[in-house]
């Protein structure tokens, strides 16, 4: 390579390096700074593809850094997790061309599936390199700004503060209950509502438990319980799933052989207990307040569940029906959030029946195995960032059969940011 080259190559390596820090940093208040704007000067659309135009802006230096660098290039897209990338972005443009999906549905389909795969790629091209201390911080102190915030929004903060601020039918609804038979207020913070809110909160949640575990820190365990009180707050059942599973998770590859065991049988034993008393559950929950937290609605008297979950229901009932008779995929943008912008909206109140609709069964797998091969690469460096990541995955593996959050943009970009920053690090005992 000559030497205007590398200084070229340089100079683009240091821009993509900023432009990750903006998305990383900004995306947790993504949504609250484009409301304010919005509602302060107008032209909130303007406002809220900020994110794009730097994803656009790192790609752009991904492909000429790449392009200086052919022999790296060659040797970081052939490993496994970025071919499934690759595969999984050439089906999806290939099978929204093909079914013909409307220009605006497809777009904001392309955006909420590709997009975080493209940035996971494109950080890997640029060659971006960011110490995982400075990652850390950059993880966290975001985190807890959000948690107060949620903290603030369900015991202080007025309702009439969020409408001034612009918070309304057609943005983000200022007040969300958990049931209108209940005044617990589902917090959101600065996310785009309390699921996102609460998926968001598993990372640095379970970051900070790690922490504690390795470095024998309190103050990273004083700002777990931070977060994890933000992310109660929620309401958000798939979140505490998706918490209690990357908990389980972490423990699982930090402790030693006793723990761990320890840990499977702990889990065996609430499985079976569960399983046992789950006949039991409408009578002991009925008529009391515990009802409307677990199921976000009641039992009736005849023990059947009337609420918001009769609909989760049938929405997951109708896609797998779609999908078990038309497996090989409708293109991007015609189910999920993006549908929204189609003349048939389908939200299928699952991620993964999103995908089998959009991707078909192959693009399910595919992810699948896009995830899992993430997951062993995260456990194998063995870092503490890596383990907690490894772990959320796990987590959010659960969170996301019954929620639509890794097409929350917030969720999607900070973690395959994180995913494709950690992809090519060594392992702990292997750094110098």
């Amino acid at each position: 390579m000559s030497q205007l080259a590398k200084t070229s190559s340089s100079v683009y390596e240091r821009i993509a390096r900023y432009l990750v820090y903006a998305l990383l940093i900004g995306m947790p208040f993504h949504a609250l700074v484009v409301i304010v704007l919005g509602n302060s000067v107008g032209y909130q659309s303007y406002f809220q593809a900020w994110k794009e135009l730097l994803a656009m802006a790192l790609l752009v230096c991904a492909l000429a850094i790449s392009m200086m660098r052919f022999e790296m290039t060659k040797r970081l897209i052939t490993t496994p997790s970025n071919v499934v990338a690759l595969i999984i972005i050439v089906l999806g443009l290939f099978l929204t061309l093909l079914n013909g999906v409307p220009l605006i549905p497809a777009t904001f389909g392309i955006k909420v599936v590709l997009l975080p795969l493209v940035l996971y790629l494109a950080v890997q091209l640029a060659g971006v390199r960011i110490n995982q201390t400075v990652l850390i911080k950059i993880v966290l102190w975001p985190s807890y700004a959000v948690a107060v915030l949620a903290l603030l929004q369900e015991y202080i903060i007025p309702l009439s503060w969020w409408t001034a601020l612009g918070y309304n039918s057609s943005t983000i609804l200022p007040i969300q209950l958990v049931d209108p038979a209940v005044k617990s207020i589902r917090a959101f913070a600065s996310l785009g509502g309390p699921n996102q809110l609460g998926a968001y909160l598993i990372l640095p949640t379970v970051l900070g438990g790690v922490l504690a575990m390795k470095e024998r820190n309190w103050r990273y365990a004083l700002g777990s319980t931070l977060t994890l009180g933000g992310l109660v707050v929620s309401f958000s059942r798939s979140a505490w799933l998706g918490l209690a599973i990357a908990l389980v998770s972490s423990v699982l590859l930090l402790g030693n052989k006793f723990f761990r065991i320890a840990t499977i049988v702990a889990v065996g034993l609430s499985i079976c207990i569960l399983l046992v008393s789950s006949s039991m559950l409408p009578q002991y929950l009925q008529n009391t307040k515990l009802q409307y937290f677990l199921l976000h609605g009641r039992y009736n008297q005849s023990q059947q569940i009337e609420g918001s979950d009769v609909g989760r229901n049938s929405a997951q009932q109708k896609a797998i029906t779609t999908i078990v008779s038309e497996p090989w995929g409708h293109g991007l943008g015609t189910a999920g959030p993006a549908s929204f912008r189609a003349a048939q909206p389908l939200i299928t109140e699952s991620w993964y029946l999103q995908i089998g609709l959009e991707l078909g069964v192959l693009g399910a797998g595919l992810f699948l195995i896009f995830f899992v091969t993430n997951g062993f690469v995260l456990a194998r460096i063995a870092s503490p960032l890596s383990l907690a990541l490894a772990a959320t995955l796990a987590g959010l593996t659960a969170t996301n059969v019954f929620l639509h959050a890794w097409a929350d943009s917030t969720l999607g970009i900070v973690l395959f940011i994180l995913m494709g920053l950690l992809a090519n690090e060594r392992p702990s005992k292997d750094r110098s």
